[in-house]
């Protein structure tokens, strides 16, 4: 059984995608400082545990399990921390970790960004997290310096849970707003802060694309079975291609739930955009995927999986 070795495995996504990767066949290895990750969700491989940093922890990892390929999610790093918000030092991390993989002879990595997003205010090629140049300057160059063959997958902050809701959650609060919304109706978060009404969008609230977790983990399978298979560097957007207001969010948590959820107003945040489109044709042309869950889907996971694991505690946001 092939093995792929997961950065952050026992992380929220990561776990999903370790998830994924069994149903498809391999064998995943989540590498996890456990600083964020739970090892209770590590259920379909090994568990090693280390920081990225460590590379001789690393380098001992990789000897004993010998993965035929890498995702890295350990710090969502390429493309910043946040949408809108530059990382210089993930930048750096990860850029010396793919030299450090290509040392090792692994030639074959999914990395995870923030996608390449632009709003009416943006200047040409302005996008959320690294600059989008330099971030394909370093797969191209780990291509024809180190023979890394890299996909890149960009995608905002994905909601819900696997189909049993095995998976907990992790040690810090979700920040993303379904999330956040399925907190306030499990009571594990007291309101729910709405920053933003005067947006210019049809109902003043900010407009995003929400991606089931399942979905975008089918992608990083994806990816690394196109990578497998031979394919060539490349930097894609993951998203399902259709907007919802915070407002639409708000009104469909309560049809869902039946639950009154306290709203609480906010100023707009000096860094909040009016509304994020994301495209996901490339992503369907080159890996052969498309999102399978509707927003209800979603919706619907994401609170059902936080009434099911409200006992779970998790670092306040």
């Amino acid at each position: 059984m092939e093995r792929i070795l997961v950065t952050g495995g026992a992380g929220y996504l990561g776990s999903h995608i370790c998830y994924s990767l069994a149903r498809k066949g391999y064998l995943p290895v989540a590498y996890d400082d456990l600083s964020t990750g739970r090892a209770a969700n590590v259920r379909w491989g090994p568990l090693q545990i280390g920081d990225i940093g460590d590379k001789a922890r690393l380098e001992t990892a990789l000897a004993r399990h010998k993965p035929l390929a890498v995702i890295h999610l350990a710090d969502r790093a390429v493309g910043g921390g946040q949408a809108g918000e530059g990382s210089g030092s993930a930048f750096d991390d990860t850029t010396a970790l793919l030299s450090f993989l290509a040392d090792q002879g692994l030639k074959k990595v999914v990395l995870s960004g923030w996608p390449s997003i632009r709003d009416e205010s943006a200047g040409p090629g302005e996008a959320s997290g690294h600059d989008l140049a330099s971030i394909n300057r370093l797969l191209d160059d780990s291509r024809r310096h180190s023979g890394i063959r890299t996909v890149m997958l960009r995608h905002l902050e994905t909601a819900g849970c696997e189909g049993q809701y095995r998976i907990e959650r992790s040690r810090s609060r979700p920040s993303d707003t379904i999330g956040r919304l399925a907190e306030a109706v499990a009571g594990t978060r007291d309101c729910f802060r709405l920053y933003g009404c005067d947006h210019p969008t049809r109902d003043g609230t900010f407009v995003g694309d929400h991606l089931h977790v399942m979905d975008a983990a089918a992608a990083y399978v994806e990816a690394v079975d196109y990578l497998i298979e031979g394919g060539e560097t490349v930097a894609l957007d993951l998203g399902t291609g259709r907007g919802a207001s915070v407002r639409d969010l708000i009104e469909l948590v309560r049809r869902i739930s039946g639950s009154h959820i306290e709203i609480v107003p906010m100023p707009n945040r000096s860094d909040d955009r009016t509304e994020l489109a994301i495209d996901p044709t490339p992503a369907q042309r080159i890996l052969n995927w498309s999102p399978s869950h509707s927003l209800r889907e979603t919706v619907m996971s994401a609170v059902l999986w936080s009434i099911r694991h409200r006992g779970v505690t998790a670092t306040a946001a």
